[in-house]
């Protein structure tokens, strides 16, 4: 039997063994065609396939990599060499791979909706939806992709605010949920979109329904919560929380929801203590490695030292500094811990002994702890009032002074409507530019944007000023602090701009969605945290227009 002839026989063979579930007698016959013949692609992407299989993906990576190099492109092998590089961790090649596969076989199923839930995996929506939206076509009964799909079209419509992907995919899941009435994913998926519209009776009996059908999901019910914390009713999603915690005791997404839940209640002594599950999280525990001292569990610090770690977002950071001063009239010596950038501006905290960059710890100290825990580890029932606790430098403000005019009698206001685009929840938090447009058009004000990045052509058209490309140019805030400190009133959404304003004892007025962050809290116009804020709510989900309406009616009645 010619030699290429008994090669393609024993690859049969092997190939029969596979398809019986015999993965070792497979894997023996390839290596015996491999031996013979190094490059032979079809064993070479038999035996990949089969290493993944037992989950030995490392050593089935260059395998299939030898297999591409000598049989070329065949879209099997790319969806089988993708699928591969997922599994160690590398979407972005993966989707390379998929995206190939699909290329070369227009009707694999499998190759479309790979390349869709990679592209989902690195928050790539818009190309996710076109995959998914490609492989639904191909098998409309397939509602585990129809799900996925209606999962990519919502997060497209949290990165891009675009109410069609929210309607595109209530479509899709309305359609899903008839054709796999048994589904319980596919009806807590329609639940979750309902509840991004706004539509919370709806949202919740399509969680009535995936609860029927999966009673004891502490997914589905940490969502159904987060649906009534978002319709106002914080003890119905307190007691969601508590019930999906007792399913999922290590589940720290799930115990720090029910603790901002808690918060959001004005339970503070149970919600902080329920927060510090949060240190669970990967990213939270990184930055507390290589600490030096002991961790602070609330013993008498008075004549220590003791460093506060900085561990989420700058609007964080300058909102739980407010223990600072705190902490220091204990006898502490208190030291911040956190980016290089707010070196500067964090520098001048009330009472603080020093602020450390990241990279620069101390040998040792006497004590360290996060600094969102420190209220817990204070047994704190109540938020003391004790701002303003931060200042600007005071000869930058008087060079802001100068360069703002500051004897003309007409009222200056600082404005900032855009968080975080990164941010998941930023669709709700974040103002559109046109309301803000609405807010300052006609006012007898000075209006100066300060926040940084593209102005939009709406602000600029309807007479707010900016600042120029300098603005914190080099240390995080300092300018913007400054440049506060010459303002009559600071108007923004919920952003980093509304804690350092109330910080340092500025006038503010924050917006608020109809369903904001916990530590807004629900239905007062006062702000616990800072004292100089007022907050505006949303009368409505949705209804910026609502907000726009109280703040004008509430400068014209200042002026």
């Amino acid at each position: 039997m010619p030699e290429h002839h008994e090669e393609h026989y024993k690859l049969s063979e092997a190939q029969e063994l596979h398809a019986r579930g015999d993965r070792a007698g497979a894997a023996a016959l390839c290596r015996v065609i491999l031996s013979v013949t190094p490059d032979a692609a079809g064993a070479l992407h038999l035996l990949g396939v089969i290493m993944s299989e037992v989950g030995l993906h490392s050593q089935a990576l260059p395998i299939f990599e030898r297999a591409i190099a000598k049989g070329g492109v065949e879209p099997t092998l790319l969806y089988n060499y993708g699928m591969t590089l997922r599994a160690l961790g590398n979407p972005a090649l993966a989707a390379r791979a998929f995206h190939l596969a699909a290329d070369g076989d227009a009707r694999d199923i499998e190759a479309w909706n790979a390349l869709g839930v990679t592209r989902l995996t690195l928050k790539q929506f818009e190309p996710a939806v076109t995959a998914l939206q490609r492989a639904t076509d191909l098998d409309p009964a397939r509602s585990d992709i129809r799900t996925t799909l209606a999962i990519a079209q919502i997060g497209l419509g949290l990165a891009q605010q675009r109410a069609r992907a929210f309607a595109a995919a209530y479509e899709v899941l309305v359609d899903a949920t008839r054709n796999a009435p048994g589904n319980a994913q596919t009806h807590a998926s329609l639940a979750n979109v309902l509840r991004d519209m706004g539509r919370f009776a709806e949202s919740q009996a399509a969680f009535a329904r995936a609860l029927a059908l999966a009673p004891d999901d502490s997914g589905i019910i940490a969502n159904q919560a987060l649906s009534h914390l978002h319709a106002g009713d914080v003890d119905a999603a307190i007691a969601g929380y508590r019930r999906a915690a007792a399913l999922a005791p290590k589940d720290e997404p799930i115990r720090s929801s029910l603790a901002q839940a808690l918060l959001m209640a004005g339970r503070f002594a149970e919600g902080w203590a329920e927060f510090e599950h949060r240190l669970a999280d990967p990213a939270i525990a990184q930055r507390l490695i290589g600490m030096p001292g002991k961790r602070w569990c609330g013993e008498n610090i008075a004549g220590r030292t003791l460093l506060l770690r900085c561990e989420q977002g700058l609007g964080d950071t300058i909102q739980f500094a407010r223990y600072v001063p705190i902490l220091a009239a204990s006898g502490a010596k208190v030291y911040l811990v956190g980016p290089a950038r707010l070196a500067r501006l964090m520098s001048r905290v009330a009472g603080l002994a020093g602020y450390i960059a990241d990279d620069a710890l101390p040998p040792s100290a006497d004590f360290y702890a996060p600094l969102l825990s420190v209220p817990h580890l204070l047994k704190e029932d109540a938020i003391a009032s004790v701002a303003p606790y931060l200042s600007a430098e005071p000869w930058l403000a008087t060079q802001w002074r100068k360069a703002m005019d500051v004897v003309a009698k007409t009222p200056r206001i600082g404005i900032a409507w855009q968080g975080n685009p990164a941010y998941e929840m930023d669709y709700l938090r974040s103002v559109p530019a046109e309301h803000m447009a609405d807010l300052i058009r006609g006012m007898d004000a000075r209006f100066l944007i300060l926040q940084r990045g593209e102005v939009a052509q709406s602000l600029r058209d309807a007479g707010a000023s900016d600042l120029g490309p300098d603005v914190d140019r080099d240390d995080a805030f300092i300018d913007t602090a400054a440049i506060m400190a010459n303002l009559d009133l600071v108007i923004t959404s919920d952003t980093a701009i509304a804690h350092l304003a109330g910080a340092l004892g500025r006038p503010a007025w924050v917006f608020l969605p109809s369903a904001p962050d916990w530590r807004w809290r629900l239905n007062s116009a006062d702000c616990d945290w800072y004292p100089s804020v007022r907050l505006i709510r949303q009368p409505t989900p949705g209804d910026w227009a609502g907000v726009v309406a109280q703040a004008r009616a509430m400068l014209i009645a200042e002026a």
